[in-house]
């Protein structure tokens, strides 16, 4: 999933009509290692609807967070409260060890608890926000076919992906990451940061717009949202 796109990953053809049918109903628990905004939520509601155990893999307070989903604390409570950027590369940057990874989250699982990895830190952390799909049963994301809103510049060969929510994304951490992944920067600043990545010079801005320098089909063009923003 590094390069190129292929029918054999599952995550991509997960939206809100495919999810019962890409998670069968004797699924008990779940691990959700998708590090997907839209993905991610959708996999919550499913699994907060359909009564079955999840635990979500993402950044959260510049460190991973292994969350065990539970009434009144859900991926969406954080999502809605916080200032989050999930994808591999990050993930990948704050993770010394993958091994801990693995054995925090059987620990979640094993205890319903939910913890904090930071560095070479583990700790256990406790958030009960609240949020209107674990309080009040409103599961948006069930409703709506969630995800990039792809439009293509026709003036110059450039494709736009614009995310559905409002968000502010963090160019500093960003930048530091993208360069521990061997990524080329051209130009960077706190609202913007320009980079060539596969071939393809990008443009992202700190609302979470980003211009592709190539004219290619959307598919391609959400794969490298996801890849190198996180959606």
């Amino acid at each position: 999933y590094k390069e190129k796109l292929s029918s054999q990953h599952r995550n991509e053809s997960i939206t809100y009509m495919t999810i019962p049918y890409v998670i069968p109903k004797t699924t008990k628990v779940l691990v959700d290692l998708t590090f997907s905004r839209i993905t991610s939520l959708l996999i919550n509601d499913f699994s907060l609807k359909e009564n079955k155990k999840l635990t979500w893999v993402g950044y959260y307070q510049n460190g991973i967070v292994v969350k065990n989903v539970s009434k009144y604390g859900c991926v969406r409570c954080l999502y809605e409260n916080s200032e989050t950027l999930s994808n591999y590369f990050v993930v990948k940057s704050l993770l010394k060890d993958p091994k801990v990874l693995i054995e925090t989250i059987i620990e979640s699982i094993k205890g319903n608890k939910s913890y904090r990895i930071y560095s070479d830190k583990t700790e256990e952390i406790n958030i009960k926000k609240g949020c209107q799909s674990c309080v009040n049963g409103n599961y948006t994301f069930l409703e709506n076919e969630y995800g990039e809103i792809v439009n293509e510049n026709c003036n110059d060969n450039s494709v736009a992906v614009f995310p559905i929510d409002d968000r502010s994304v963090n160019i500093r951490f960003l930048k530091e990451v993208l360069l521990k992944n061997e990524v080329e920067i051209l130009e960077d600043s706190d609202e913007y940061i320009v980079f060539i990545a596969e071939g393809k010079k990008m443009f992202l801005f700190q609302n979470g717009r980003l211009i592709i320098s190539d004219k290619i089909s959307k598919e391609e063009a959400e794969y490298l949202y996801r890849k190198y923003v996180g959606s």
